[in-house]
């Protein structure tokens, strides 16, 4: 055998580390290497036992696909669309034992007699081995998610807030139980965003996450780029059912916040509160802001973005101007759109579907079709050596309506000012926390500057004035 090449047999790995001191568990599938003293470098071995578990694990999933006894909390727009999903998939290897819902009285599209508004019903019935949870309440949903993992039942969610607040917990749940918790719904609907991080991304170093995360507040500013006032195009939104009748979580930035804690996650192996995660919403963007953008060419879009820098992860969800040669600028309407930046891979664009009732609920089924072979998360990133930062310069365009002072003192650099009785604005680099307190105040709306921008301001350099404090 020889002993420069990582890529050895799991028997070679064996007599490998009998020669050098490796104390090898072994535990299902599953070899845990306990390093002891390694001549070629753990950063080979770790690579070699990474093929040997995929190895094992894929010969174990290919003999499992076992069948599944569905009980599912909720039926509303998800719930519905899941149910729909199944009975016109080809997948029949799940079957919906019990509907648990609030309200019998609603009409429903599936047998009466599925329905239940007794917890328990599904929970504690020991033919049923996987819940579904589709609620909207994040603390219901909290409690019924870690009673059914602790009863050995494996869980697919949608719910992105409740993964967000308690992701440490539900990792270390799972890591104790040995169930399986999927949840590609919460992040970008029909996008198979997390699948794509932990698998196929797994050995290249992520650089940065950007992309739409929310349908509601997309469709939003596609009708405010064509001249529509906010309240009407908000009203269009919820008659269309892609807004809830109470916005707040969409328009505010909050959703799109928490799903972008969980590409955190998968991307750069760090767990971070949602409350740690700078952003602002929509809510006051206004026809000026969309003037600058038709006029540069460019459109706003509500970019959920995070990235490495150095030994740090930065990452916000902002308004921001987006080229007309990005990919993110054609995604309109209700899609969600992701881009990807490995070290090796470089840019690769994922688009989709990002609300609905069908769009939501294939996704799910998705997860439902993976744990026939036992598949589960296996968070390899985690315990990384990375450090959350937030709070950090940006380039950004500020408008108002006032003809008061303009806050330049905020600023770190300016790049240029414009002043009138009808409008003002100044264009600058600013720390994000002296951002989120000016817009804050309600005086003012802003929308991060574009690349192309940014391009064209470092080649003029004699406007740039640097802000003494």
């Amino acid at each position: 055998m020889d002993s420069t090449n990582p890529r050895m047999s799991a028997e070679g790995l064996d007599e490998y580390a009998q020669r050098s001191e490796i104390h090898i568990q072994t535990e299902g599938s599953q070899k845990e290497l306990r390093l002891v003293g390694d001549p070629l470098g753990g950063r080979e071995l770790q690579q070699c036992s990474r093929e040997i578990t995929f190895t094992n694990d894929l010969k174990e999933r290919r003999m499992s696909n076992r069948s599944l006894k569905l009980g599912i909390f909720g039926f509303g727009c998800v719930g519905s669309g899941l149910y729909e999903t199944l009975q016109a998939s080809k997948f029949k290897r799940a079957e919906v034992v019990r509907i648990c819902i609030l309200d019998p009285s609603k009409p429903r599209t599936a047998p009466r007699d599925l329905f239940t508004t007794v917890p328990e019903e599904l929970l504690d019935n020991e033919d049923i081995d996987v819940i579904v949870e589709l609620i909207d309440d994040a603390e219901a949903a909290y409690e019924i998610v870690t009673r059914a993992l602790r009863s050995g039942k494996d869980v697919v969610s949608a719910n992105k807030k409740l993964v967000a607040e308690h992701l440490e917990e539900l990792i270390q749940i799972q890591r104790e139980t040995g169930r399986s918790f999927l949840y590609e719904a919460a992040c970008a609907a029909s996008i198979p965003i997390i699948r794509n991080l932990e698998e196929y991304y797994d050995n290249d170093l992520v650089q940065k996450v950007e992309g739409i995360l929310n349908g509601s507040t997309n469709y939003i500013l596609s009708a405010l780029q064509n001249g529509g006032d906010f309240d009407s195009v908000l009203n269009e939104a919820q008659e269309a059912g892609y807004a809830e009748s109470d916005p707040t979580l969409d328009v505010d930035g909050w959703d799109a916040k928490f799903k972008l804690t969980l590409l955190i996650a998968h991307s750069f192996g760090l767990v971070v509160p949602p409350s740690s995660v700078p952003h602002h919403g929509i809510r006051y963007i206004t026809p000026r802001l969309q003037r600058i953008a038709r006029e540069r060419n460019q459109r706003i879009k509500l970019i959920a973005r995070c990235w490495k820098e150095d030994d740090r992860v930065r990452a916000y969800v902002l308004p921001s101007f987006v080229d007309s040669d990005e990919e993110l600028f054609a995604v309109n309407d209700a899609l969600n759109g992701v881009v990807v930046e490995g070290a090796f891979s470089e840019r690769q664009y994922f688009r989709g579907k990002g609300a609905g009732s069908l769009p939501t609920g294939a996704a799910v089924l998705s997860d439902i079709s993976a744990l026939t072979y036992d598949y589960r998360y296996a968070y390899k990133k985690l315990n990384s050596d990375l450090e959350f930062e937030n709070d950090f310069p940006v380039c950004v365009h500020l408008n108002g309506n006032q003809s008061g002072p303009l806050p330049i003192y905020a600023f770190e650099e300016v790049f240029g000012t414009f002043r009138s009785v009808k409008e003002s604005y100044v264009e600058g680099r600013i720390g994000i926390r002296n951002l989120l307190e000016l817009l804050e105040t309600g005086l003012w709306s802003a929308a991060l500057l574009s690349e192309q921008t940014l391009q064209s301001l470092e080649q003029d350099q004699s406007s740039i004035l640097a802000v003494s404090h």
